[in-house]
């Protein structure tokens, strides 16, 4: 169990104090999330909100408007917000009948200049839903095929988790804080489940503890602070599983660091990525992160696009962030820190089920790639600021 001391500089991080009495259940498949996500919508009473990078319009995206559309119809309010360069390819028809079924749906950061909050490199890149303030979801899962099991989808491997507690509707002050930031518009969408009346009980008291870390990242990067934090914390292990891993220098020498106590650290990183550009620049620091005595494994089977970590095997994060300068110093992002044993332990338990299916990437062998790998590597490494 995490120190007191470690637990009140988390709470800085934090959007809000940790909260107790939560329900927690871990999704590492689409076909079954999608199933508790149309659940929880088709049982919801009173409010949806989501925010989502990628809301695509095709079979799962369907599934999900129709679900969407259907709570509308029935009185509940349903907000969204989706991306505009996650979404870029989806019609604006798919939304418009979103919109004519009742739903308020706004595009973030429009990308085209002549459009009211035209930007380019600040991106909404959460994957939320809060059901009635009760259940959130956060995680790397977006609204799209390529999260469905073959043969219907691409089978992409990510984590995503579902909150049912007071955490909810701290992952809900995001939404409201965004649809203020985009549109002028306060929301009042109360509280429904109360925090504990004393959430500074020392942790011996405490039990689990659900932190909710998303603000943006150009305020004060707390995805990087936090990252740092729990590296600079680690004891015996640390487990980071990440779609996308450009790290800056100082998340390079705390790795280092950890190496350094005895720490041992594994990265799990896709094989094959949906961003080639992203994939060479994080291989640029292989070599360095082997000799420190990092440990690389290469996830094969598909596109490897989740976001954990876990450390010492009781605490962990789960969310949207990825260990790149995006998502630390552009991006919206939105992550669970959980200070649970069991969490850490089911979490591990999925991290070592992952290596089955992946390759260690060894040193001497890595030396032996392509001469114009090395190239793409540098060429790609000079956009680190802004992959």
């Amino acid at each position: 169990m995490p120190r007191p001391r470690v637990l009140r500089a988390l709470a800085q991080l934090a959007e809000n104090l940790p909260t107790r009495g939560n329900k927690t259940d871990l999704f590492f498949h689409g076909n079954s999330l999608f199933d508790q996500m149309i659940r929880d919508i088709d049982e919801a009473r009173e409010r949806i909100v989501m925010e989502m990078y990628t809301f695509n319009a095709d079979v799962t995206g369907r599934r999900v408007a129709r679900a969407l559309s259907k709570a509308a119809g029935r009185g509940v309010s349903v907000r969204i917000i989706y991306d505009s360069v996650g979404s870029w390819d989806v019609p604006r028809s798919f939304f418009d009948v979103m919109v004519e079924a009742g739903i308020e749906a706004i595009e973030y950061h429009p990308i085209a200049p002549w459009r009211q909050r035209f930007a380019l490199l600040e991106r909404n890149h959460r994957k939320t839903l809060i059901v009635d303030g009760r259940v959130g979801y956060t995680g790397g899962v977006n609204i799209a095929d390529a999260w469905i099991d073959p043969p219907a989808g691409a089978g992409w491997r990510d984590s995503h988790a579902r909150i049912e507690g007071p955490a909810a509707g701290d992952l809900e002050t995001l939404f409201i804080e965004t649809w203020y930031r985009h549109t002028g518009v306060q929301l009042d969408l109360p509280r429904r489940i109360p925090r504990e009346a004393n959430p500074r009980t020392p942790v011996d008291e405490f039990g689990s503890q659900i932190y909710v870390i998303g603000r943006r990242g150009g305020l004060d990067r707390p995805m990087r602070r936090l990252y740092l934090l729990a590296l600079g914390r680690a004891r015996h292990s640390v487990a980071i599983t990440s779609a996308y891993l450009v790290p800056d220098r100082k998340v390079r020498r705390a790795l280092r660091s950890a190496c350094v106590r005895g720490v041992r650290v594994r990265l799990l990183l896709p094989a094959r990525s949906d961003v080639a550009v992203v994939q060479y620049a994080s291989q640029r620091h292989y070599d360095r992160l082997l000799r420190w005595g990092v440990e690389i494994y290469s996830w094969e089977p598909s596109v490897l696009h989740a976001k954990t970590a876990v450390v010492d095997d009781s605490w962990s994060t789960i969310g949207s962030a990825n260990l790149d300068s995006l998502s630390f110093n552009w991006n919206l992002e939105a992550n669970f820190v959980i200070n649970c044993s069991e969490t850490g332990a089911a979490l591990a338990t999925q991290f070592e089920a992952d290596l089955n299916d992946a390759t260690q990437v060894e040193l001497d062998m890595w030396r032996k790639r392509p001469w114009w790998r090395r190239c793409f590597e540098f060429a790609a490494s000079l956009l680190s600021p802004i992959l």
